[in-house]
């Protein structure tokens, strides 16, 4: 449970981060090929840090694994009792959970939203901060001064749940398959040079 409020905090942050960073995008007045240049660059810098993150994560969860079964082992030979880090140890629906984290916040304000019901409250303004990175996209209120569009592009945020789930569970997976290949390969020269 640990790894996962670990995983929350972390991207609530990151969230906010890039949120700033898109609100300054769609301060841009008068050039929408600017705005819109700034918001993809916004979001492509989300993505990397964001498969980053998760990448490593997927390569210390394998690392927090060998561990443990290295001392798994040894309790099987010597029947002592010794402490497992089961919190970051892998496991593949960790990745797609930990996304899943990211999206707590967008899934709150959605039920704010539908509690209020009324364009441009609170929990549409806090998708917007959190989201910036997705919701700037959709927010094309330089085409139309309507509350409508900004209210319906809210709804479109949800998009970046499939994403941000897949996203991280995919790279997660990979920073582990990684690390494998490197104690595999570790393992091969070992024995190669040892014949154990």
């Amino acid at each position: 449970m640990k790894f996962y409020f670990k995983k929350l905090f972390l991207m609530v942050v990151y969230l906010i981060s890039s949120g700033i960073l898109g609100s300054g995008a769609l301060l841009v007045q008068g050039m929408p090929w600017a705005r819109l240049a700034l918001l993809t660059l916004n979001l492509g810098v989300f993505i990397f840090i964001y498969c980053a993150i998760a990448y490593k994560d997927g390569e210390k969860a394998l690392m927090v694994r060998i561990s443990n079964d290295k001392i798994r082992e040894l309790i099987v030979q010597t029947g002592d009792d010794y402490k497992l880090d089961l919190d970051y140890e892998f496991s593949v629906r960790k990745g797609f959970i930990a996304g899943a984290m990211a999206c707590i916040p967008l899934a709150l304000f959605l039920l704010l939203d539908l509690a209020i019901g009324t364009p441009n409250n609170i929990a549409v303004k806090a998708v917007e901060l959190f989201y910036m990175v997705f919701f700037g996209f959709f927010n094309i209120d330089f085409l139309s001064a309507h509350s409508i569009v900004l209210y319906s592009s809210y709804y479109w945020t949800l998009i970046s749940a499939p994403i941000l789930i897949i996203l991280h569970g995919v790279f997660y997976y990979l920073g582990a398959k990684k690390m494998q290949k490197r104690q595999d390969k570790i393992k091969n020269t070992h024995k190669r040079l040892h014949g154990e």
